[in-house]
C-alpha cells in the first residue's frame, strides 16, 4: 500500500468504530502519533516473556534480540 492508501484505510477503520471504541483508543493513538507513549505489554505478552525467561534454553542477549527482530521488525532496543 502507498501512503494515501494507508491513510484512507486507517480513516475508514476509525470511521467505522463505535463511539465507545473510539473513546477507548483515542488517547493511546494520539500518544503513539506524538511518540510519547510507552508500550505496555498485555497479560498474554507478559506471560510469554516470563515463560521465555524461564525456558531452559540459554540464549545470549544478541540471540534473543535477533529472534525478536525477526518476529517484530519494528521493535527497537
Amino acid at each position: 500500500m502507498n501512503i494515501a492508501e494507508l491513510k484512507l484505510d486507517l480513516f475508514r477503520r476509525i470511521d467505522g468504530m463505535s463511539k465507545e471504541q473510539l473513546e477507548k483508543i483515542y488517547k493511546r493513538l494520539i500518544d503513539v502519533i506524538e511518540n510519547n507513549s510507552v508500550y505496555e505489554l498485555s497479560d498474554v505478552q507478559v506471560h510469554a516473556v516470563n515463560e521465555a525467561i524461564s525456558d531452559e534454553t540459554e540464549l545470549t542477549e544478541d540471540e534473543v534480540k535477533s529472534e525478536a527482530q525477526k518476529k517484530y521488525p519494528n521493535l527497537r532496543f
